[in-house]
This record gives structure tokens, C-alpha cells and sequence, in this order.
């Protein structure tokens, strides 16, 4: 092409009308809305059935008590839960009461409460007793052995497969991609 040549469409072509182009650019930015809303109903849909476990423990006249509590707004599939002394897991409650008390001090499930939420689901605003003990000299000694030592995980999903890594008395719960 040399620089007198005409840009002009050759006999038999024809340019592509300016209405056209208006139209395939209007097609496209409503194409992206739509992508984009789409987008803002599948997040306020996860939101909507959002749960939030929170682990905390509580001392009053009558005992100690761990309570895992589902603050939010949709039903919380709890995966797996355990426990863990001086960042071990612990198989079981009995043995790491033995540990820690000794086996002449040691009290078994006819003195605590415990319950696994593993596997079940919790409604929002449903609370669930992982550990209680009635004050005694044994639980007063075992409750300020475990301060600062002994924690609780829970893992739970969504409907949706988002899935959270609470943990005892630490705030906010992890974003994790699923529950091992």
C-alpha cells in the first residue's frame, strides 16, 4: 500500500454501518453487567448462609466450661474437632487428664461433660458444650494446669464448602480450604 492509495472499501465491499458497531459495543457492556451481577448474587448467597463458630471457655460458682457457639447467620457442618496440649493432639480426655493429674488424682466422664460435634451440623445461635467440670480440688488443679496450654479446634463448612479452622478463646476463625 502506498501512501496515495484510497482506505475506501474496494467495489463489491461494504463498511460495516456505525449503528452496528454502537450495537455489538452495547451487547458487550451488557455482557459484563450480567457477568458482574451474577457475580454479586453468588457472594450475598454464600453470605446469607455464613456461619461463625465461637469457642470460648467461662469459669462461674459451679465449674468451668468450654462452649463452641454458631454467631452466624447459617448452619455450620462441623467436619473435625480436636484437642491439643502443648501443640499435640490429644487422642482422648482421660488420658490427658491422667497425664497432667496424675493417675491417683484423675477423674473420669462420671465427674466431666464433653461432647464432639464432629460430623453433625449446629443451627445458627446453637451452642454446644465441648468440656464442663463441677469445681472440686482435681478440676480447679487440672483447669489452671490447661490455662495457656490446651486448646480446641473445630473445623467446620458452609452449604457451600467454605470451610473455617475455629480455635479456642483465639477471635476470628481461619479461613482454611478444607477440613483434614
Amino acid at each position: 500500500m502506498n501512501d496515495t492509495e484510497d482506505i475506501t472499501p474496494r467495489e463489491g465491499q461494504q463498511r460495516i454501518p456505525v449503528v452496528a458497531l454502537i450495537a455489538i459495543v452495547l451487547s458487550l457492556c451488557a455482557l459484563l453487567v450480567s457477568v458482574l451481577e451474577v457475580s454479586a448474587i453468588r457472594s450475598e448467597q454464600r453470605v446469607g448462609v455464613w456461619p461463625y463458630l465461637d469457642i470460648s471457655s467461662s469459669y462461674n460458682e459451679e465449674g468451668f466450661r468450654i462452649v463452641a457457639t454458631n454467631k452466624g447467620i447459617g448452619p455450620a457442618r462441623v467436619r473435625a474437632s480436636s484437642m491439643v496440649l502443648d501443640e499435640q493432639p490429644q487422642e482422648d480426655l482421660d488420658t490427658m487428664i491422667k497425664t497432667i493429674l496424675g493417675p491417683e488424682r484423675a477423674f473420669s466422664y462420671d465427674v466431666y461433660k464433653s461432647s464432639n460435634p464432629a460430623g453433625g451440623v449446629m443451627s445458627p445461635d446453637e451452642s454446644n458444650t465441648l468440656f464442663a467440670v463441677p469445681w472440686t480440688d482435681a478440676t480447679r488443679d487440672l483447669v489452671e494446669a490447661l490455662t495457656g496450654r490446651f486448646s480446641i479446634e473445630l473445623c467446620y463448612c458452609s452449604v457451600y464448602d467454605d470451610c473455617w479452622l475455629a480455635r479456642l478463646n483465639e477471635g476470628e476463625p481461619e479461613e482454611v480450604s478444607q477440613c483434614r
